[in-house]
């Protein structure tokens, strides 16, 4: 069953292995579906082994994905670092240092999914880092809806250790830029159960011009 969703998978280039900001940035003026087929945008056969690697949670398997965190590509690398995440507390801490240098990646996803995990399984030093980066990424109205997202999912996550952060998304604005419309109740979800004090009202993202971009 495996070898045939994989196959499956390749035949359609399956974009579901990209984390969603990464996939409308990488479409551009073009649908998922047309960049998927562009190789150069997205190769597929080396994010799928990534991912498949960072998801079969052998602790053998850290030195490999130690290397793919140097990859080029940022979809490889965020697999990279969620494959040490998803392996937990050895893993993280063995590979602080290069979880911490993650905080700074280029990739907005590499910096979230790092920082959860320093935040999550990290010592007391790593925690104001991991909440700082969460705090920059989490405002819509800077970083779009999409980033917004999965920053705050990250923040609920980790719960109680991410209370320094409550009061600054209570004041968040819920709006930002969006590809389309259908994300706009996400974030102001997202903020009331971080504080569920507050009842943030959903707002209208802006909108793109209307292009394949939007379509999937």
């Amino acid at each position: 069953m495996r070898e045939a969703l994989k196959n499956h998978m390749m035949s359609v280039r399956d974009v579901g292995l990209l984390p969603e900001q990464e996939m409308h940035r990488r479409s551009e003026n073009k649908s998922p579906y047309d960049m998927a087929k562009d190789s150069a945008k997205y190769p597929w056969d080396q994010v799928y082994s990534a991912a498949d690697l960072a998801s079969n949670l052998d602790p053998a398997a850290v030195p490999s994905l130690l290397k793919l965190m140097n990859d080029p590509d940022s979809a490889i690398r965020f697999w990279a670092v969620l494959g040490l995440h998803m392996r937990g507390e050895s893993a993280v801490k063995q590979n602080k240092a290069v979880l911490n240098k993650a905080l700074a990646d280029d990739s907005n996803d590499v910096r979230i999914v790092a920082a959860q995990a320093l935040g999550m399984y990290g010592d007391s030093a790593d925690l104001g880092p991991a909440l700082e980066t969460l705090g920059k990424l989490a405002p819509p109205e800077t970083n779009g809806v999409l980033t917004s997202m999965a920053a705050l999912a990250a923040v609920e996550a980790l719960g109680e250790k991410a209370s320094p952060l409550r009061e600054m998304i209570a004041a968040m604005k819920p709006n930002g830029p969006s590809p389309d419309g259908r994300f706009d109740s996400y974030v102001p979800r997202l903020m009331a159960n971080i504080s569920p004090s507050v009842k943030p009202a959903a707002g209208k993202g802006k909108k793109p011009k209307k292009n394949k971009s939007s379509a999937q």
